[in-house]
Order: structure tokens, then C-alpha cells, then sequence
């Protein structure tokens, strides 16, 4: 029996997936600093960040999820439409990659205005 090699868009897809749970990880990690935050300064200008960052990362978390079902999706209709034929399903720009990018540059951009909150308030 010949092991088959996973469709490129099907690999792509989970390895888009996984950036996705790393990222979701790292919101995990920042909610605890930046409870820990709150702890050592309760200003109202600090207050009021942290309900910013608190929004902005229910925000995020919303959006890896939406990302993760959509690139679900697009596997399971690769995987299917390659069981139906030898021609590939997906082009370049309807694989999930332009959000993928989208969202990286949303999420970096937040990263970096958290970092910078943090080594100010800290």
C-alpha cells in the first residue's frame, strides 16, 4: 500500500491552523500579564487600557476562530474535490493566505502597542 502525500493546500491549511493556536496561546499569555499589570497600577489610565487590550483580544480571539473554521472548510473541500479529480481546487489568493496575512499584521500591530502599554505601566 503507497502512503499519500497530503495535498500542498491541505498541508498549507494546517499549517495555518497551527500558527492560529499559537497565536491563541499568546493571548492567553498576555491576558495574564496584563492582569498582573492591573496589580501593580490601577490608574484610570491604566484601567482603561486594559479593558482596550481586554476588547482588542476578544477581538482577536473571534477572529482566529472565524480563520480556523474557514481554513477547515477550505481543506475538507480541497480533500474533496482532489477524491473527485487530479485538478487542484484552490488557487493562490483563495486559500486562506490574504487573511492569514490580514490578520498577522492586525495582531502584530497589537502586540507591539501592548508591549509598549507594558514597559510603560509596569
Amino acid at each position: 500500500m503507497e502512503l499519500q502525500t497530503p495535498p500542498k493546500q491541505t498541508l498549507k491549511s494546517k499549517q495555518q491552523i497551527n500558527k492560529l493556536k499559537f497565536y491563541q496561546d499568546e493571548i492567553m499569555i498576555m491576558r495574564k500579564r496584563l492582569s498582573e499589570a492591573v496589580k501593580h497600577n490601577n490608574k484610570h489610565e491604566v484601567l482603561v487600557m486594559v479593558d482596550h487590550f481586554d476588547n482588542q483580544f476578544d477581538i482577536q480571539e473571534k477572529v482566529i476562530s472565524d480563520l480556523k473554521h474557514k481554513l477547515k472548510s477550505l481543506q475538507h473541500q480541497h480533500i474533496y474535490h482532489n477524491h473527485l479529480s487530479s485538478s487542484p481546487l484552490l488557487d493562490d489568493d483563495v486559500d486562506g493566505t490574504e487573511d492569514m496575512t490580514s490578520f498577522e499584521k492586525c495582531f502584530n500591530n497589537l502586540r507591539s502597542e501592548y508591549i509598549d502599554f507594558l514597559t510603560k505601566w509596569r
